[in-house]
């Protein structure tokens, strides 16, 4: 493709100053005036990034692709805005055999294998909203994976642990108490979880509606 620059210009004896001195050779010839000149070399350079944005665009939509996903898992029982926050615990020494958590806000925690294939329903009726996992926890004399989630079940809010069994893949819940309390009692809004990289520690971090947030340390009751 060929793009022309269009410019104006300006024969010698019409110039003015600011330009050589006509001395009566090559009559008829043409001079671009100075601003001319700074103009056509804009025009040029526009019209040099026009063209490499019209390349870079057909460029983008060739290579613009939809990604499809290759497995689902199945839906959760409870409609409309039910289904929330996963996360993915991964095996110690087998990929495959990974879990997806994915929490269902109207009823409870689900476990479903990466084929998407539904596996456990672990606290129905706790409506947790958010889940993560940590890895080394120490719980007793072992170190284990854990789970946690913020709770909203209007009878019960707080937050949750479960321990994750690598060996039959399955949850079970530790807490004590069933559920530890946040904001005296009051709901939680969304939560996540950390690892201290220089005490090893890990902790619990909640927030609520009112955009106050609250940090536990998780330890074993014993």
């Amino acid at each position: 493709m060929t793009t022309g620059c269009r410019v104006a210009i300006y024969s010698q004896d019409s110039l003015g100053r600011g330009h050589p001195p006509y001395d009566g050779s090559d009559a008829g010839r043409v001079y671009m005036h100075p601003t001319s000149r700074i103009v056509w070399w804009a025009m040029c350079v526009v019209a040099a990034l026009l063209m490499a944005g019209e390349s870079q665009a057909r460029s983008t939509e060739e290579k613009t692709v939809t990604p499809k996903a290759k497995v689902q898992t199945l839906p959760v029982p409870h409609g409309g805005d039910a289904a929330d926050d996963p996360a993915i615990w991964i095996h110690p020494t087998k990929p495959r055999k990974s879990l997806i958590l994915a929490t269902n806000k109207k009823g409870g925690l689900h476990v479903y294998n990466m084929d998407g294939s539904h596996r456990q329903l672990v606290s129905d009726g706790t409506e947790p909203n958010n889940v993560d996992v940590l890895y080394g926890f120490k719980l007793g004399n072992k170190l284990v994976d854990i789970a946690l989630a913020g709770v909203r079940a209007k009878n019960s809010p707080g937050g949750k642990v479960w321990v994750i069994d690598p060996t039959t893949r399955t949850l079970t819940d530790v807490t004590e108490g069933g559920v530890f309390k946040v904001f005296g009692g009051g709901e939680p809004y969304g939560s996540c979880s950390y690892r201290s990289a220089k005490s090893g520690r890990f902790s619990f971090i909640v927030n609520n509606k009112k955009g106050q947030v609250e940090q536990y340390l998780l330890e074993d009751a014993g």
